[in-house]
């Protein structure tokens, strides 16, 4: 878990530049953004999945809309 999760804090660190930097969105929004990025980032990174392996259902999992999930 713990390399997996290394490549999302990376992949997450490159995004939140992006959103400061490029997309120049406010304090607020860019918090909002990494909050839940970082909580999807904990449930894949807990089942193993990397940020370029993570798939729709994966998605669909963690907010809840599929009933079983792996």
């Amino acid at each position: 878990m713990a390399d997996t999760y290394k490549s999302w804090e990376k992949e997450l660190k490159e995004y939140e530049n992006f959103l400061r930097f490029e997309k120049n969105l406010a304090d607020n929004s860019v918090k909002s953004y990494m909050s839940d990025l970082g909580q999807l980032a904990k449930f894949a990174a807990e089942r193993g999945i990397s940020p370029i392996k993570i798939t729709p259902e994966d998605i669909d999992c963690f907010i809840g809309s599929m009933p079983k999930c792996k």
